[in-house]
Protein backbone atom coordinates (compact mmCIF):
# COMPACT_ATOMS: atom_id res chain seq x y z
CA UNK A 1 0.00 0.00 0.00
CA UNK A 2 1.13 3.37 -0.90
CA UNK A 3 2.13 6.07 1.70
CA UNK A 4 -0.51 8.42 2.47
CA UNK A 5 0.95 11.75 2.85
CA UNK A 6 -1.18 14.44 4.63
CA UNK A 7 0.54 17.37 2.96
CA UNK A 8 -1.44 19.93 4.48
CA UNK A 9 -2.59 21.17 7.97
CA UNK A 10 -6.51 21.90 7.80
CA UNK A 11 -5.49 25.97 7.92
CA UNK A 12 -3.57 25.08 4.70
CA UNK A 13 -5.75 23.22 2.84
CA UNK A 14 -8.53 25.93 2.51
CA UNK A 15 -11.38 23.55 3.49
CA UNK A 16 -13.66 24.06 6.20
CA UNK A 17 -14.44 21.40 8.59
CA UNK A 18 -16.71 21.06 10.91
CA UNK A 19 -19.49 18.06 12.27
CA UNK A 20 -22.66 19.39 13.01
CA UNK A 21 -21.13 23.08 13.81
CA UNK A 22 -18.26 21.58 15.75
CA UNK A 23 -15.10 19.63 15.86
CA UNK A 24 -15.21 16.16 16.52
CA UNK A 25 -14.31 15.18 19.89
CA UNK A 26 -12.44 11.70 20.86
CA UNK A 27 -12.99 8.77 19.16
CA UNK A 28 -16.28 7.90 20.55
CA UNK A 29 -16.75 6.26 16.90
CA UNK A 30 -16.57 2.53 16.09
CA UNK A 31 -19.47 2.64 13.18
CA UNK A 32 -20.06 5.20 10.89
CA UNK A 33 -21.82 7.70 13.37
CA UNK A 34 -20.09 10.90 12.90
CA UNK A 35 -20.17 13.03 9.14
CA UNK A 36 -18.00 15.83 8.40
CA UNK A 37 -19.36 18.80 6.06
CA UNK A 38 -16.43 20.04 3.48
CA UNK A 39 -17.01 23.26 1.86
CA UNK A 40 -15.46 22.60 -1.42
CA UNK A 41 -13.85 26.00 -3.38
CA UNK A 42 -17.08 26.51 -5.48
CA UNK A 43 -19.10 26.62 -2.05
CA UNK A 44 -20.97 23.34 -2.75
CA UNK A 45 -20.84 21.47 0.98
CA UNK A 46 -20.23 17.97 0.70
CA UNK A 47 -21.27 15.48 3.31
CA UNK A 48 -18.59 12.88 4.41
CA UNK A 49 -19.61 9.97 6.60
CA UNK A 50 -16.53 9.08 8.65
CA UNK A 51 -15.81 6.45 10.93
CA UNK A 52 -12.38 5.32 13.44
CA UNK A 53 -10.29 3.79 11.80
CA UNK A 54 -6.75 2.47 14.09
CA UNK A 55 -3.41 1.23 12.10
CA UNK A 56 -1.19 -1.01 13.05
CA UNK A 57 1.23 0.59 10.72
CA UNK A 58 0.67 3.97 10.59
CA UNK A 59 1.94 4.92 6.91
CA UNK A 60 0.43 8.36 6.80
CA UNK A 61 3.06 10.79 6.50
CA UNK A 62 2.30 13.83 8.55
CA UNK A 63 3.01 17.66 8.01
CA UNK A 64 3.91 18.04 11.82
CA UNK A 65 3.95 14.41 13.13
CA UNK A 66 4.83 14.57 17.47
CA UNK A 67 5.59 12.36 19.75
CA UNK A 68 4.68 13.72 23.39
CA UNK A 69 5.26 12.14 26.58
CA UNK A 70 2.86 9.76 27.98
CA UNK A 71 3.07 11.14 31.35
CA UNK A 72 0.38 9.80 33.63
CA UNK A 73 -1.75 8.83 30.45
CA UNK A 74 -3.34 9.38 26.90
CA UNK A 75 -5.66 12.51 27.21
CA UNK A 76 -8.79 10.67 25.95
CA UNK A 77 -11.84 11.51 27.87
CA UNK A 78 -13.99 8.45 28.74
CA UNK A 79 -16.62 8.02 31.35
CA UNK A 80 -13.96 6.59 33.49
CA UNK A 81 -12.11 10.45 33.59
CA UNK A 82 -9.82 12.49 31.27
CA UNK A 83 -7.16 10.26 31.05
CA UNK A 84 -6.77 6.28 30.21
CA UNK A 85 -4.31 5.93 32.82
CA UNK A 86 -0.47 4.69 32.86
CA UNK A 87 2.30 4.05 34.76
CA UNK A 88 6.14 2.72 34.43
CA UNK A 89 7.13 -0.80 35.82
CA UNK A 90 10.32 -0.95 35.49
CA UNK A 91 11.19 -0.74 31.62
CA UNK A 92 7.45 -2.12 31.09
CA UNK A 93 4.53 0.28 30.49
CA UNK A 94 1.38 -0.69 32.26
CA UNK A 95 -1.70 0.52 30.29
CA UNK A 96 -5.93 0.96 31.73
CA UNK A 97 -6.34 0.34 28.11
CA UNK A 98 -10.31 0.22 29.10
CA UNK A 99 -10.55 3.33 31.17
CA UNK A 100 -11.62 1.00 34.40
CA UNK A 101 -8.29 1.89 36.93
CA UNK A 102 -6.88 -1.29 36.10
CA UNK A 103 -3.78 -2.16 34.21
CA UNK A 104 -4.85 -4.99 31.72
CA UNK A 105 -2.00 -4.23 29.22
CA UNK A 106 1.77 -4.71 29.67
CA UNK A 107 3.96 -3.41 27.12
CA UNK A 108 7.67 -4.24 26.44
CA UNK A 109 10.28 -1.42 25.30
CA UNK A 110 9.88 -1.89 21.37
CA UNK A 111 13.72 -2.04 20.04
CA UNK A 112 15.27 1.09 18.80
CA UNK A 113 13.06 2.91 16.18
CA UNK A 114 10.31 0.55 16.70
CA UNK A 115 7.05 1.41 17.85
CA UNK A 116 4.31 -0.37 19.63
CA UNK A 117 0.72 0.00 19.28
CA UNK A 118 -1.86 0.28 22.01
CA UNK A 119 -5.66 0.38 21.78
CA UNK A 120 -7.49 2.11 24.18
CA UNK A 121 -11.37 1.33 24.50
CA UNK A 122 -13.81 2.88 26.68
CA UNK A 123 -17.22 4.45 27.16
CA UNK A 124 -18.02 8.20 26.91
CA UNK A 125 -19.93 9.64 29.32
CA UNK A 126 -23.51 9.30 26.98
CA UNK A 127 -22.82 5.73 26.46
CA UNK A 128 -21.38 5.26 23.21
CA UNK A 129 -17.65 4.14 22.81
CA UNK A 130 -14.29 5.25 22.94
CA UNK A 131 -11.95 4.36 20.82
CA UNK A 132 -8.31 5.39 20.24
CA UNK A 133 -5.06 3.82 19.14
CA UNK A 134 -1.56 4.93 20.00
CA UNK A 135 2.01 3.90 19.02
CA UNK A 136 4.28 4.07 22.02
CA UNK A 137 7.55 3.68 21.92
CA UNK A 138 10.75 5.01 24.47
CA UNK A 139 12.62 8.11 23.95
CA UNK A 140 15.38 10.06 25.50
CA UNK A 141 12.82 11.21 28.02
CA UNK A 142 10.81 7.46 29.30
CA UNK A 143 7.61 6.59 27.32
CA UNK A 144 5.90 8.60 24.75
CA UNK A 145 3.35 8.15 22.22
CA UNK A 146 2.08 9.55 18.67
CA UNK A 147 -1.67 8.45 16.80
CA UNK A 148 -2.49 5.31 15.39
CA UNK A 149 -5.86 6.26 13.66
CA UNK A 150 -8.21 8.34 11.93
CA UNK A 151 -11.13 8.77 10.84
CA UNK A 152 -11.65 7.68 7.12
CA UNK A 153 -14.44 8.47 4.96
CA UNK A 154 -15.51 8.47 1.02
CA UNK A 155 -17.45 10.53 -1.03
CA UNK A 156 -17.77 9.12 -4.41
CA UNK A 157 -14.29 7.87 -5.13
CA UNK A 158 -12.59 10.59 -2.72
CA UNK A 159 -11.05 8.96 0.34
CA UNK A 160 -11.18 11.41 3.17
CA UNK A 161 -8.73 10.85 6.13
CA UNK A 162 -8.78 13.14 9.47
CA UNK A 163 -6.14 12.66 11.77
CA UNK A 164 -5.56 14.21 15.34
CA UNK A 165 -2.03 15.39 14.99
CA UNK A 166 -1.91 17.34 17.62
CA UNK A 167 -2.96 14.29 19.78
CA UNK A 168 -5.57 16.18 22.04
CA UNK A 169 -8.52 13.42 21.04
CA UNK A 170 -10.14 16.02 19.47
CA UNK A 171 -10.24 15.94 15.19
CA UNK A 172 -10.61 18.79 12.62
CA UNK A 173 -9.44 21.54 14.47
CA UNK A 174 -8.14 24.12 12.10
CA UNK A 175 -4.02 24.50 11.78
CA UNK A 176 -4.30 21.67 14.36
CA UNK A 177 -5.11 18.03 12.89
CA UNK A 178 -4.34 16.92 9.43
CA UNK A 179 -6.70 16.00 6.68
CA UNK A 180 -5.56 13.75 3.34
CA UNK A 181 -7.94 14.29 0.59
CA UNK A 182 -7.36 11.49 -2.03
CA UNK A 183 -4.23 9.07 -2.15
CA UNK A 184 -2.69 12.31 -0.67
Amino acid sequence: MPMLHAFLPLAAAGLPLAAAGAALRAPVLTEVSAASVITARGGEQIVVPLRYRGFRDFDIALPDETFVSVGDGFPIPHAGGDVFQVRVDGARLQVDVRGDGSFEAQVEPPPQGQVAVVTLRGTAADGSPVVYMARVRTGAGGWEYSVSGALVGTHGQTKFVLVDQDLDGTYGEVGEDALVVGRG
